[in-house]
């Protein structure tokens, strides 16, 4: 459901970017703003865990079986890649949680607590 509502936030987000007034630039700003808090809601500040604490994205972050590629949810994978499903169920919970912290970064300022 998380990454649902985020595919849908995401839509609406590129509907008005394209609506933005380029001769403003505080609409400019904000809406660069917008896509910097997006990465930065994506930073788990505690990193992967274990061997992998200096990687802070959730998202793109090399894997264990490959150190030099990037993957998609990489714990999450790690943890699938183990078989351990309990592993998997919190790996799942954490990238949920920053989805969905993520999201809010996308909506409109005043209609921000929908």
């Amino acid at each position: 459901q998380a990454i649902n509502d985020f595919d849908t936030t995401a839509n609406d987000f590129m509907r008005r970017s394209k609506l933005i007034d380029f001769e403003n630039p505080f609409e400019i700003r904000a809406y660069n703003d917008q896509l910097l808090q997006l990465e930065r809601a994506f930073l788990n500040p505690l990193g992967q865990g274990g061997d992998y604490s200096d990687f802070k994205h959730i998202v793109f972050a090399p894997a264990k079986g490959n150190k030099y590629a990037a993957s998609g949810f990489p714990s999450v994978s790690n943890a699938v890649a183990d078989g351990d499903s309990t592993e998997i169920e919190i790996e799942v919970a954490i990238a949920t949680y920053f989805v969905r912290g993520a999201l809010s970064t996308l909506k409109e300022f005043h209609n921000f607590f929908s």
